[in-house]
């Protein structure tokens, strides 16, 4: 089993680092945050609206049209401010910004198969998918953690994000919400997010594989940096490493050392994800036991 294991995660590295190209218009990944490049410009959908590096920042699209409108929205009327643009024949983006100013959704309905598909590739990777209990067929529901500065103070924290893609009767549709909470967007029909129920304890033994599959591969950073330690330290040993700060987590896992000796430090990734490994308590949790010319992945619960 742990032979397997091992030669699925090892293939999951060799794919795991390109990012879906979709023409023009990249998403990526830095430092745990979710960011759009579209033509060359950085742009951060999440955060402030007002604030510099956001969506106003795009450059070569259709022109922007803003409108600011109040709607009930959990049971309240709520102030938005509402920017659509159009990256050409690839994507029509709509951003709603919660009072105005915080960032809430993003609605992105695409223009060709090519562009949906790669986007669906991106977000089947570094989402994780939640089963929906209710709701029409040809809905997938996907929640992970990133960092958002949202009141642009320079503090960014982790919360949840979700992905919704529609592909009910032809549609390719996708949203990006600031929650995992799919109802407080399907409270307001101004959104058009279809309606569901999720069931965040249900998961196929597939399923969690494929989540220890990705925790393997964001550990796996880890386990090149301390290897790489080892060999220019001038000591051969692996006592006193130390995982940097910028690796001690990603968007879905905390790392850290569990023993270390000599020859051999073994290293850990456990989950951020409000789900219970093996043991049906604790967290998922993978661990590398990381040699200076070896490395063996094996499920640690």
């Amino acid at each position: 089993m742990i032979r397997s294991l091992y030669l699925l995660l090892f293939f999951g590295f060799l794919t795991f680092t390109p990012f879906a190209q979709l023409g023009d218009f990249l998403v990526k990944t830095s430092e745990g945050r979710l960011l759009f490049q579209i033509h060359g410009e950085t742009v951060d959908p999440l955060a402030q609206y007002d604030a510099a590096n956001t969506i106003q920042k795009i450059r070569k699209t259709g022109k922007p049209k803003i409108t600011d409108k109040k709607f009930t929205f959990d049971s309240a009327m709520v102030n938005f401010r509402i920017f659509e643009t159009t990256v050409k024949n690839i994507v029509d983006l709509k951003f709603y910004y919660l009072e105005k100013a915080e960032p809430y959704l993003v609605h992105l309905s695409f223009k060709n198969e090519t562009s949906f598909k790669n986007f669906q590739n991106f977000t089947n990777t570094l989402f994780q998918e939640v089963k929906i209990s209710k709701g029409e067929p040809g809905i997938t529901f996907r929640s992970a953690n990133y960092k958002v500065d949202p009141k642009n103070t320079g503090s960014f924290v982790m919360i949840p994000l979700s992905v919704l893609v529609d592909q009910r009767g032809g549609k390719k549709e996708a949203f990006i919400g600031v929650s995992d909470i799919p109802q407080l967007f399907s409270s307001s029909p101004e959104f058009g997010y279809p309606s569901i129920e999720v069931d965040y304890n249900a998961m196929s033994e597939q399923k969690k594989f494929e989540y220890y599959n990705l925790m393997a591969s964001e550990l796996y950073e880890v386990v090149m940096d301390a290897q790489n330690w080892y060999k220019t330290n001038a000591k051969n040993t692996f006592k006193g490493y130390k995982i940097p700060d910028n690796l001690k987590e990603s968007p879905n896992c905390v790392f850290t050392i569990e023993s270390v000796a000599d020859g051999e430090i073994v290293l850990l990734a456990i989950s951020k994800l409000n789900v219970a490994g093996n043991d049906g308590k604790n967290p998922l949790m993978v661990r590398f036991r990381t040699k200076p010319e070896d490395m063996q992945p094996e499920v640690a619960n």
